[in-house]
């Protein structure tokens, strides 16, 4: 009799331990096996260096890449950001826009999906650069932080240049969660957004956690170049202070998790990225 309550207590206690273990599992964020995270080329911008540096630079012209990212997911496909549209930009930026490779949904064809199939779009912010395919996605369940979407529709007048709502009509009949923070997008730590503003009234960066490569920190424009990283101030943005803050962040956030930045706008780190074909996994 005292052996069997024994092996029952005995069982008990392992059942326990394996449920905290998982529970510790979870907690940490580990991500699911199979995912994939494809950097997609989107374009780039010729532009006056000092637009993104603030006076470092001046009298120079960059030309910047625009990336969209798209994460493979057991439980759905996720696009990060959409890049800008060559067919329809604002007069400010026509003469500057570098076209090959632009069109994110024959990207996405050439991977082997269609919008229809992109379950979740995450968008950084709405500038023209990083929102210009909203309307062909209208299936996808898009996350925005509130004051994002407030300040895209009503913007200061230093702010009107970068916002392009023709590129997002559509997005008032879509299914549209407003953020007013943080969030797991799938509960498991694998992608996970964190408000990053300064940039914009309402920016917001992205971290995905893959089996094989880690970390890695989708900036946005809270850190477009890695100058900002070691504190050169930009030429753009809505708030100095809070910008400044969200620099901090993305560095707390890289030692966090000891993963890498991928910088939303650096042309060096982009020759070095892997692009599709490749992924990273």
């Amino acid at each position: 009799m005292i052996n069997k309550i024994w092996k029952k207590t005995l069982l008990v206690n392992l059942f326990i331990v394996l449920f905290a273990l998982i529970l510790v599992r979870i907690s940490f964020g580990e991500p699911p096996q199979g995912m994939k995270c494809y950097v997609i080329p989107s374009g780039g911008l010729t532009l006056p260096k000092e637009f993104l540096t603030g006076f470092s630079g001046l009298g120079q012209k960059i030309t910047i890449p625009i990336s969209t990212y798209l994460v493979e997911h057991p439980r759905g496909l996720v696009l990060v950001d959409m890049g800008m549209r060559c067919d329809n930009k604002p007069e400010n930026y026509r003469n500057s826009v570098q076209c090959k490779d632009a069109d994110l949904v024959n990207q996405l064809k050439k991977i082997g999906y269609s919008p229809e199939q992109i379950k979740y779009v995450i968008l950084t912010h709405l500038h023209v650069d990083h929102s210009g395919y909203v309307n062909s996605f209208p299936k996808s369940v898009f996350f925005i932080q509130k004051d994002e979407l407030n300040e895209a529709n009503w913007p200061s007048s230093y702010e009107k240049g970068h916002y392009w709502p023709i590129d997002w009509t559509k997005l008032k009949d879509f299914d549209v969660v407003a953020l007013e923070g943080d969030w797991d997008l799938f509960g498991d730590g694998s992608v996970k957004i964190f408000r990053t503003i300064g940039h914009t009234r309402g920016h917001q960066s992205v971290v995905v956690t893959l089996p094989k490569t880690g970390s890695i920190i989708l900036t946005g424009d809270a850190v477009y170049l890695p100058e900002i990283l070691r504190g050169t101030m930009p030429g753009i943005f809505w708030n100095a202070e809070e910008f400044v803050k969200s620099v901090q962040r993305v560095k707390l956030e890289k030692e966090r998790t000891q993963g890498q930045i991928f910088y939303s706008h650096d042309p060096e780190q982009f020759k070095t990225l892997k692009l599709p074909p490749e992924y990273y996994e």
